[in-house]
């Protein structure tokens, strides 16, 4: 299995997620920079590392330093990397995977060239060991004709790999279903692979239960409440003045904002857990605060805990729910969470490790 941690493992931390998957015996890691994989060499994984992207010559003479494999997306892109590891002078070949544009129109060779190209970079670039092939799917997992279209960038690839084998070009590596493909296709798209890349599944990002399975997210957030105040009807709150009280209310200031990863765009929309109940965001968030109406918690007390993504008692709030508001998905807010965001790994119940920021304070959270 190709585990993807691009984009800081989505937010999660590229390191520590990195260090639990080579525990569990990950195969291969993705990540999309040449940046992205010397940090996880840097911190000691020594799991093969692939670059999802087409990475500029520049890095290439140090990856087979590092055991780093590049992506071939375009004819132009072998011979660029050809050349780096000649003049280079590397004894060593660097390993390669060569994508393959079946609808994506991102990177890619075209299908109809594919294995005309790809026999000659075999013949040609010596410096590389061609050891995977691979595409990416457009909307596996939307509904309406995805299923049509992704069933025809299958057979795109399956031809170029078929063509190949007939030319007794072979790969230790075919890989192609990426999260949804793996559970809304099936054996469909990975009959003829050896390889999966799970990016948002790993996570627990999304929610599959139509599919009948479960996910627990990885991740939870949460912030504090810093104040309570008490505002009459007729009141407004935060900039703009976009929310006004119908009613005496209580509101919540949280010390968390658009700095910490959060889209203006959920103002006066979201909803979090205080004390396992649900209340709404109030008034357009700014950089660092945003408020909550607590008017049906009268309990409530500053330092009290608000999730917003995560269980409280019997109530949970999945990142799904904040990305609908918005029009997005989880894996454009996942890794926008802020790096002033303190994160703090537990496994069992049990804190193992917290970000430098909280050891340094010495915080006890």
């Amino acid at each position: 299995m190709r585990c993807v941690i691009k984009g800081d493992a989505f937010g999660h931390g590229a390191v520590p997620v990195a260090r639990v998957l080579e525990d569990a015996g990950a195969d291969y890691l993705a990540v999309a920079l040449p940046e992205e994989a010397l940090q996880l060499r840097r911190a000691g994984i020594k799991t093969p590392i692939m670059i999802l992207g087409i990475a500029d010559s520049a890095w290439i003479a140090g990856f087979d330093e590092n055991d780093i494999t590049a992506t071939v997306g375009s004819f132009e892109s072998a011979f660029n990397y050809e050349k780096s590891m000649t003049n280079s002078i590397c004894r060593m070949q660097l390993k390669v995977h060569i994508s393959i544009n079946t609808g994506m129109n991102r990177i890619g060779l075209q299908p109809e060239d594919a294995a005309d190209q790809i026999t000659q970079i075999k013949r040609e670039c010596s410096h590389l060991q061609i050891e995977g092939i691979w595409t990416h799917f457009a909307e596996a997992g939307s509904e309406g004709d995805s299923g049509c279209f992704t069933a025809g960038q299958y057979e795109k690839f399956q031809n170029v790999v078929k063509q190949l084998e007939e030319r007794n070009v072979c790969f230790p590596y075919v890989h192609c279903a990426n999260s949804d493909a793996i559970v809304t296709c099936g054996e469909g798209v990975l009959s003829g692979t050896n390889m999966a890349r799970p990016g948002n599944l790993l996570y627990g990002a999304i929610d599959y239960s139509k599919y009948g399975i479960t996910l627990k997210p990885a991740m939870q957030l949460k912030g504090r409440i810093m104040m309570i105040r008490q505002i009459k009807a007729g009141e407004s709150v935060s900039y703009n003045r976009t929310w006004t009280a119908e009613r005496n209310c209580l509101i919540a200031t949280v010390g968390c904002g658009t700095a910490d990863g959060w889209q203006r765009g959920v103002s006066n929309k979201m909803e979090a857990l205080v004390q396992g109940k649900r209340v709404r965001q109030v008034g357009q968030l700014s950089m660092d605060q945003m408020m909550f109406d607590v008017t049906e918690i009268p309990e409530v007390m500053s330092g009290d805990i608000v999730t917003f993504v995560g269980r409280d008692r019997d109530e949970e709030i999945f990142i799904k729910e904040h990305a609908k508001l918005v029009g997005t998905g989880t894996s454009e807010l996942l890794p926008a969470v802020g790096k002033r965001v303190p994160r703090i790994y537990m496994k069992g119940g049990v804190v193992v490790e917290k970000t430098k920021l909280l050891e340094q304070l010495h915080l006890n959270l």
